[in-house]
């Protein structure tokens, strides 16, 4: 299943996976640049640097794997915070498929 997103100014939808996001444990801070998601690929990348550092290394590995975790939850915080809104779920990750549920 996935979150629809839209914005309401210029109609974009964006598609939000629920669950594990594997691009982001396997790319981790290239996911959130790709994403357009700046300052979180340098606060992920700073965090995981940090960690690593701190652990010669071993916390690194499970950093990535809590990106994977995490991500898409982070991802809908920043579309809301950045005007989109939350218009349903499809089972569909294009954009233009119908979308199920609707919000109320």
């Amino acid at each position: 299943m996935f979150d629809v997103f839209q914005h309401p100014q210029n109609d974009y939808t964006v598609t939000v996976r629920r669950g594990f996001n594997w691009a982001a444990c396997l790319l981790g801070v290239f996911w959130f640049l790709a994403k357009g998601m700046g300052l979180w690929a340098l606060f992920w990348s700073l965090l995981v640097l940090v960690l690593a550092v701190m652990s010669s290394g071993f916390l690194a590995l499970p950093m990535w794997i809590c990106a994977g975790f995490v991500a898409n939850n982070i991802q809908r915080s920043y579309l809301r915070r950045h005007g989109y809104r939350y218009v349903g779920e499809s089972d569909r990750s294009t954009p233009n498929s119908p979308v199920v549920a609707v919000a109320r």
